[in-house]
């Protein structure tokens, strides 16, 4: 997690933005920046403390940029807590986030995942009613199951916890996974490059292998997250007309 205070741009520093910007992502986690009409706040809270509001500047999975007024100071040292309240100027609901990223997961819906995203690829939920079915292949087994996120890099599959077990030493795959309205199934080999434990589930993450005739696979792929976020942004501005008027 980082703060700043506000300064004003000079034309040198205007002129250094892409090398800075270039600098900041080179980190575990790729950070979002928020689009140029979409404001976040974001207060800062600590005990025994009154809340220091600022702006976020871009979001992780695993931290954030938070600039404040330079009339005001959060007054954080080096290894401190607090808890981070984040508001999307376009929503309601808020996220509380902290150091327990399993808490913070369990917050996220479809439009904050998107902020959240830890990906170079944008990732995209396939929506509360759709459902996509994948199978996980390897020597020993296979494991049904469905996405819960999808990016052209990769899948986020959560499953429980005993149904993942098998796949501890197990490195790559075979994916076959059917979209919405297809009437066959995509193939692909991927290589599992995370896995998150929660209390009852395991969140893995797979990476896809570009090896091999996957072009055309990659390009229905590409079409799915093209209408999704085409669908999020399309919701995402209704909302904001009806809280507008």
């Amino acid at each position: 997690m980082f703060f700043r205070k506000k300064q004003p741009k000079t034309p040198a520093q205007t002129g250094s933005d892409s090398t800075d910007a270039s600098h900041a992502n080179r980190r575990k986690h790729y950070r979002v920046p928020h689009g140029p009409t979409e404001s976040i706040r974001v207060s800062l809270m600590r005990e025994s403390m009154p809340p220091v509001g600022g702006d976020c500047v871009d979001l992780s999975i695993g931290g954030t940029v938070v600039e404040f007024d330079s009339t005001k100071s959060p007054n954080l040292a080096v290894g401190d807590t607090c808890l981070l309240r984040i508001r999307a100027s376009s929503q309601t609901h808020v996220i509380d986030a902290t150091s327990n990223r399993i808490e913070l997961y369990a917050q996220l819906d479809e439009y904050y995942a998107r902020l959240f995203n830890r990906r170079r690829q944008v990732r995209v939920i396939p929506g509360y009613d759709i459902r996509i079915p994948v199978t996980l292949t390897w020597k020993t087994g296979t494991l049904p199951t469905t996405v819960h996120d999808i990016s052209e890099e990769g899948l986020g599959l959560r499953v429980p916890l005993e149904k993942a077990e098998p796949l501890a030493r197990i490195t790559s795959v075979d994916v076959s996974l059917r979209l919405p309205k297809k009437r066959s199934d995509l193939l692909f080999r991927a290589t599992i490059k995370s896995r998150t434990h929660f209390a009852k589930t395991s969140l893995l993450g797979l990476e896809f292998s570009t090896e091999g005739d996957v072009q055309q696979q990659f390009k229905a792929l590409r079409r799915f997250i093209q209408e999704r976020l085409a669908l999020i942004q399309a919701w995402n501005e209704k909302s904001g007309k009806r809280k507008a008027v």
